[in-house]
């Protein structure tokens, strides 16, 4: 009786495991990347923001309504003036953003992604 040597290639079982593995993956991916490009709006609204020439001299108020209206024109939703922090530390003002997203998997799982970015503007 001849003996085969070690068996090559993946078995079916194998192949299961790995299908259901990318497919887990590619599920996960379409729930949490538009929870990601939203945080990376809202960095990006900040950022804008204190580019803004002559922002450094602008007031709290006048700050927070144009990072207000700059999320509406970029279509984020569910941010409000709760969880803006517009600070001035040293004659420079900071904005800051920070709020967390809840994106449900399946019925009892979520992911948590938490944002919390602060962003200097010039004086």
């Amino acid at each position: 009786m001849r003996m085969r040597g070690k068996q090559t290639g993946l078995g079916s079982l194998g192949l299961i495991i790995l299908v259901l593995l990318l497919a887990s993956l590619v599920f996960v991916g379409f729930k949490v990347t538009p929870a990601l490009l939203e945080q990376k709006k809202v960095l990006m609204a900040q950022e804008s923001v204190a580019a803004q020439p002559e922002a450094g001299k602008k007031t709290r108020g006048q700050l927070e309504q144009d990072l207000l209206k700059r999320l509406q024109i970029d279509d984020v939703d569910g941010i409000t003036r709760k969880q803006l922090y517009i600070t001035k530390e040293g004659g420079q003002w900071h904005i800051r953003v920070a709020y967390q997203r809840d994106v449900s998997l399946l019925e009892m799982t979520d992911i948590v992604l938490k944002y919390d970015e602060t962003v200097a503007v010039p004086r």
